[in-house]
C-alpha cells in the first residue's frame, strides 16, 4: 500500500472545508481530482491515508477504528486552532504535515 499512500502524500494540497463545501467541517475520504491532486484538510488526509493503507476497504478501515487499532486525535495548535492526526496500530502517527508515518 505504500505506493498509494506515497501518491497521496506527493499530491496533497491543503484546502479548507469552507472553500470546498461551504460548511465549517466535513470529514471525508478523498478521491484524486482531475489533475491528480488530493484536496482537503487534516482529517480528510487522515481518513484517506487510512483508507488507502487498508486496500481501499471501508470494512477494514472501520474495523481498525472500532477496535482502537487506528485512532484519530484532535490536537490544539499554537495559534488556537485544531489539527487532526492519525495514530497507527504500531504507535506511529501520520498527518498532512509529516505526510508519512513518524
Amino acid at each position: 500500500m505504500a505506493n498509494t499512500t506515497n501518491n497521496l502524500a506527493d499530491n496533497w494540497e491543503y484546502q479548507y472545508d469552507k472553500e470546498t463545501y461551504v460548511m465549517a467541517d466535513v470529514w471525508k475520504i478523498l478521491k484524486p481530482c482531475e489533475d491528480g491532486k488530493y484536496r482537503g484538510d487534516c482529517e480528510d488526509f487522515a481518513f484517506t491515508w487510512a483508507f488507502l493503507e487498508n486496500g481501499e476497504s471501508y470494512g477494514k478501515l472501520l474495523w481498525k477504528l472500532a477496535t482502537g487499532k487506528y485512532k484519530i486525535w484532535f490536537v490544539r495548535v499554537r495559534n488556537g486552532g485544531g489539527h487532526a492526526v492519525l495514530q497507527l496500530e504500531n504507535g506511529m502517527f501520520v498527518d498532512n504535515w509529516s505526510k508519512r508515518p513518524v
